[in-house]
């Protein structure tokens, strides 16, 4: 104790000039830090309010709607809203004005079939409408190709030794198709003798049925069971449909 009392006499002046340069330091320090802290707090509030108003400005849209017919007669319609779903009162699909289906706000795609709603070949308008709960709505379309033969599908029957085949289609009355060919890919290696029978043809309320026959002479067949392999195809269209069959004779 008599030691630390001797060094601060001996050393007064020094700690005095020493003290008066770290308080100014000290109180330096602490400020810097509050002000640091508060520009720190003001950019934070600042971001915050920013998103929100970003938030705030987004404009409420379907970001996407996009359509497409497959081989399997169907048409598959798939889209995307910027939207919380808790906002969408309701989502409705529209095809000439008409409502199809019921509410759509749980769902991002959906599946028309051909068969039961027969559209018409060639360029179909679908429409996507969200009325949100603030009364406003936002509304999508897209534009989807619809193949100029549908429904295409075959049945046969045997008579006389003679195969049937039966192809039946629909295709829109204002762009009429050219009656199908027939070909055997894959089958018996004999001399095949194909003729074309007839086509018998029913108006619809939007496309037209037709049922194409061919014959088939199975005189040359195998006397047992076999497989064959028939190609039908439209010419001029790209559009061709095999069916393989089983004989028994």
């Amino acid at each position: 104790m008599n030691r630390l009392g001797e060094f601060i006499k001996r050393n007064a002046v020094f700690l005095i000039l020493l003290a008066i340069l770290l308080i100014p330091i000290f109180f330096f320090s602490v400020e810097y830090m509050k002000r640091a802290t508060s520009q720190h707090n003001s950019i934070d509030h600042n971001e915050t309010i920013t998103s929100s108003n970003q938030e705030e400005n987004a404009t409420a849209e379907i970001t996407w709607l996009s359509g497409d017919y497959r081989r399997n007669d169907q048409i598959f319609l798939v889209w995307s809203l910027n939207i919380p779903i808790d906002d969408v009162e309701s989502l409705y699909l529209y095809y000439d004005g008409q409502q199809l289906g019921g509410d759509m706000k749980h769902l991002t795609s959906y599946i028309l079939d051909e068969k039961l709603y027969q559209f018409p070949t060639g360029t179909n308008t679908f429409e996507l409408v969200a009325t949100l709960e603030t009364g406003e709505q936002i509304k999508k379309s897209v534009d989807v190709e619809i193949s100029p033969v549908v429904n295409i599908d075959m049945s046969n029957e045997i008579k006389d030794n003679v195969l049937y085949v039966h192809l039946s289609y629909m295709y829109d009355p204002n762009n009429p198709v050219k009656i199908p060919h027939i070909l055997i890919p894959n089958g018996p290696n004999v001399n095949w003798r194909v003729s074309y029978d007839n086509t018998q043809r029913n108006s619809g309320s939007t496309l037209e049925t037709a049922v194409t026959t061919y014959r088939i002479s199975l005189d040359n067949a195998p006397a047992d069971t076999f497989d064959l392999t028939l190609r039908w195809y439209f010419e001029g269209l790209n559009i061709s449909e095999d069916f393989s069959i089983t004989i028994t004779r």
